[in-house]
């Protein structure tokens, strides 16, 4: 009859569970964890200081939308994932940490790095055990898994002591959880979907705000559709940024551009406030300067209903998940006819472009040291779409953020002066499947009076206005002829682009002869995020 340790018991669930990475520091209380992660194929990302194990765990949730799964030592190992585990606690961030401990054998005898964990654990996590019974193990690990992701999801402490941890029991006599997570998430009822939807169509100045409930529920996707159909802008905090691109005046980050002074004063506040899975507290302006007018219509939806009417007293609360909710939604907006909103959404990039205006000086200067706008707008500048900033202190981090837009590739729509354009591509398409194709581009040098006076620059891509009727008479599989500047040109050298042939449009811009907004987009690397970049152009009219 085969028999399993603790170790093995634990990777089997977690590999069930859909979790294939692993943050530690290797100590000997949690040795057949880490041995049998290996055996199983886990990437484990051994650290040096337990800080960053938890630390990591934490940001691979924020950024996947996944549990995030720590391993540290009993003592001094626990207690250096403090720091990590109530940073998860405060942002309600799905974080498993498998903490080491003593021997139960030795209770009481003041045995190496032992003392009582739990105790410390249990303010900071929303859910804190230890294991008494090796054959338990499976239950208790799917039990912690359920607890970090379900419902409101937030950071969970479970430990194993040793002696239990290195104990064999026959396998027949382990109970094997089959069911991790309930299928069917809490949705809400329908007259309640329908209300919002009434409210949503009659008013003039509606706005959503995102938060990490959307996120971790799989949201995001139904949330880019709601704001397309509806032309709802969306106001995402940093645990929903990119949900809806940035780069489109439906997305913005930060909560504060539509309570500017400027909004304000041109169109009046925003009348309607859909809260989707955000927490009103300190960053949207706590009790006393809320970012929420007064005069508005509050809408609430959360999966914990004790978060609703915290701080604010709202018209209409839905105890629900994110996901559910939106599914809902989406479905019923598409039935509808919607106003139209241009206005209120002009008033609002302009209120945005006045932001960004506001250390245009600092943006000249060449002082040493650098003015910290400058740094942060030259760093926003050379980041790409995968990256990542980790930063500290925070302040520096928002200024890259004001200056980063999310959602895949950075988009703008601006004028480049003639001189920065050395290098063109007549760029062919292998098809993918529909109107999907991989890039493959010549480069060449372009003669100088063929370099065009006007471009439109998408992101990398650089587009004539004359590119128009081009791209309409291709036949599939040839995208037409575009201009590049010098780094796309390279980067078509250096690994495949992919794109989607679209209609384009004109935009007044205010030079006469008008900018032509891209009738092809292209994204780097990765498939998938080009074809999310498409509500780009639909979203944008």
């Amino acid at each position: 009859m085969a028999r399993v340790h603790g170790g093995e018991m634990i990777a089997r669930v977690l590999q069930a569970a859909g979790v294939r990475e692993l943050f530690t520091l290797h100590g000997g209380h949690i040795d057949p964890i880490l041995e049998a992660c290996d055996r199983h194929g886990f990437r484990i990302v051994d650290v040096r200081h337990e800080q960053a194990a938890a630390h990591m765990a934490d940001a691979w949730a924020r950024t996947t939308g996944r549990l995030g799964v720590c391993a540290v030592t009993a003592g001094p190992g626990v207690t250096d994932a403090v720091t990590g585990v109530a940073n998860a606690f405060m942002d309600c961030v799905p974080v498993l940490v498998l903490g080491g401990r003593s021997p139960l054998r030795d209770e009481d005898t003041l045995p190496l790095q032992g003392f009582p964990q739990l105790e410390m654990m249990r303010p900071i996590t929303k859910w804190a055990r230890c294991v008494y019974h090796p054959e338990r193990i499976p239950e208790y690990v799917a039990m912690a898994i359920r607890q970090a992701t379900t419902g409101r999801p937030g950071p969970v402490y479970l430990e194993v002591p040793i002696d239990v941890l290195f104990a064999s029991c026959d396998e027949e006599q382990v109970v094997w959880p089959q069911q991790l997570r309930p299928e069917h998430p809490p949705a809400p009822r329908p007259e309640a979907v329908e209300a919002v939807l009434d409210l949503l169509e009659k008013a003039e100045r509606p706005v959503i705000l995102a938060g990490g409930g959307v996120w971790f529920s799989g949201g995001a996707d139904l949330l880019r559709e709601l704001a397309e159909v509806t032309s709802v802008p969306v106001f995402m905090n940093v645990k929903a940024r990119g949900a809806v691109p940035e780069d489109t005046p439906l997305g913005y980050g930060g909560f504060g551009i539509f309570s500017s002074g400027l909004v304000q004063r041109e169109v009046g506040p925003a009348d309607l406030v859909l809260v989707l899975g955000a927490r009103l507290g300190l960053f949207t302006g706590g009790r006393r300067q809320s970012v929420i007018p007064p005069s508005a219509t509050v809408v609430q939806v959360d999966i914990e209903g004790e978060e609703i009417g915290r701080n604010r007293d709202v018209q209409v609360g839905i105890e629900a998940d994110c996901r559910e909710f939106l599914r809902l939604l989406v479905e019923g907006a598409r039935r509808r006819r919607w106003p139209e909103r241009s206005r209120w959404l002009d008033v609002l990039q302009q209120a945005q472009r006045e932001r960004q205006q506001a250390f245009a000086q600092a943006l000249e200067r060449d002082d040493v040291p650098i003015h910290p706008f400058r740094l942060a707008h030259e760093l926003a500048q050379r980041l790409g779409p995968d990256d990542v900033v980790v930063a500290d202190p925070p302040a520096i981090g928002q200024l890259v953020e004001a200056h980063r837009r999310l959602d895949g590739p950075v988009l703008g729509l601006v004028e480049v002066a003639r001189e920065e354009v050395s290098r063109y591509g007549v760029v062919e398409g292998e098809p993918l499947g529909g109107d999907d194709f991989r890039v493959r581009s010549t480069v060449e040098k372009p003669e100088p009076d063929e370099a065009p006076s006007t471009l439109a620059v998408i992101g990398r891509m650089v587009l004539t206005p004359d590119i128009f009727p081009v791209l309409e008479e291709t036949p599939p599989g040839r995208a037409g002829e575009v201009w590049l500047t010098d780094g796309l040109a390279r980067l078509c050298q250096r690994r495949p682009l992919y794109g989607r042939r679209l209609r384009g449009r004109w935009l007044d811009t205010g030079n006469p002869q008008g900018l032509l907004e891209a009738s092809l987009w292209l994204a780097a690397r990765d498939p998938a995020l080009a074809r999310r970049l498409k509500g780009y152009l639909q979203g944008a009219g």
